[in-house]
């Protein structure tokens, strides 16, 4: 995931490129501090053998915060962009659903791989869904900030949204 924000970072170069990226960095700094936290193992029954398995612990999917987090914040830009009148509304909900059915396949693979149980990967989701709102919410006041700093630091490198 991180070098696919790196990627639309380079290729789009504006505020909302790095937005989404610094909200998928909370997400995942949250899940981090929340699993040291809470400090409940994985599964053991896991499919991996026991020299690969992970030494952190699995309350929540770090993996499944992720994925929701990019799956409600793209189908919150895409409603923005449908009600922009830049895209059409079919196109939308298609890419909701989609967006939707990836993350919850990628959840079940996480169960089904023996990373981590259901309830850990419900719990990550929830997370992922909670930060991408409350950041979708902050944007009003994140991103006109951003616009500064990005002029001051980066030197016109990133532009406006």
């Amino acid at each position: 995931m991180l070098l696919l924000n790196v990627i639309a970072l380079a290729y789009y170069r504006n505020t909302t490129a790095v937005f989404v990226f610094l909200g998928a960095c909370i997400c995942a700094a949250t899940a981090k501090v929340l699993k040291r936290i809470v400090r409940q193992e994985r599964p053991r029954h896991s499919s991996s053998s026991s020299r690969h398995r992970q030494r952190s612990f699995g309350m929540p999917s770090a993996h499944s915060a992720s994925v929701a987090y990019f799956a409600t914040l793209l189908s919150a830009l895409a409603r923005d962009a449908g009600s922009s009148g830049s895209v059409s509304g079919v196109y939308v909900l298609a890419a909701t659903v989609i967006l939707g059915a990836a993350g919850l396949a990628a959840a079940m693979y996480r169960v089904h791989g023996g990373h981590h149980t259901l309830p850990q990967v419900a719990a990550g989701g929830c997370l992922g869904w909670a930060v991408a709102s409350a950041w979708w919410a902050s944007r009003g006041l994140v991103i006109p900030q951003m616009d500064i700093v990005a002029g001051r630091v980066l030197g016109g490198w990133i532009g406006n949204a």
